[in-house]
């Protein structure tokens, strides 16, 4: 079975065991569907709860559960430090890096704490990967990021067009895993720098996600 197969079957039960709410809601004029997802096979509604019975809708065939939004909060990103490269014989530099990739590879801490010099250092640098994170948004202007606007979505606080992020943690990720390979400082900056980045922003700039933002970057 293939995953097209598998997320096919997913969509298929999601629309057959949700058909009850679904009939329901469409017979009240105090609910109003927001959102459906095969993922996790849910029913987003808002509803008059004063005019509507959530018994009622409990009783609804293959209604597992009802409950609110979650809403989460994230923990707050942790304070950068100066950036520290590490050059294949171990050297530790500082913030301004020096040599280039000419002379010797150098890595982020990042880079290094997850153990992908190896990889990089075989060439596998992320050719024909299609790599997404899911965070508060990309700086598009970020030097040593690319993101095409087809490649983004956005599914909380989306005051914006386009990519953006006033959180910054979503940026920080996402040079971490595509980040460009030939900037000015000489350092690999992103494990896979050749891979396409899409970027779906479900946390806010208070370091906040819904079950909702959350499960629709993922369906996305």
């Amino acid at each position: 079975t293939t995953a097209e197969d598998g997320i096919e079957a997913m969509r298929t039960r999601a629309a057959t065991t949700r058909s009850s709410v679904v009939e329901f809601a469409e017979k009240s004029p105090h609910i109003e569907i927001k959102n459906t997802f095969w993922l996790t096979n849910a029913v987003v509604i808002t509803a008059d709860t004063d005019e509507v019975s959530m018994a009622d809708l409990a009783q609804l065939e293959n209604v597992e559960k009802i409950h609110e939004d979650y809403v989460v909060d994230a923990e707050p990103p942790t304070p950068s430090t100066p950036m520290q490269a590490t050059t294949t014989d171990g050297t530790q530099t500082g913030e301004a890096a020096v040599g280039t990739q000419s002379q010797q590879d150098q890595y982020t801490a990042g880079i290094e704490a997850i153990n992908a010099t190896g990889v990089i250092e075989q060439g596998y640098h992320g050719q024909g990967v299609r790599l997404a994170v899911i965070d508060s948004g990309v700086q598009p202007d970020h030097p040593d990021i690319s993101i095409s606007d087809e490649n983004w979505a956005c599914f909380i606080n989306c005051t914006i067009d386009g990519p953006h992020d006033r959180n910054g943690h979503g940026t920080h990720v996402s040079a971490t895993a595509t980040g460009a390979d030939d900037n000015s400082a000489g350092l690999h900056l992103g494990v896979a720098p050749q891979a396409t980045l899409l970027h779906a922003k479900a946390i806010n700039s208070s370091n906040r996600f819904t079950y909702t933002s959350l499960v629709e970057s993922m369906e996305w």
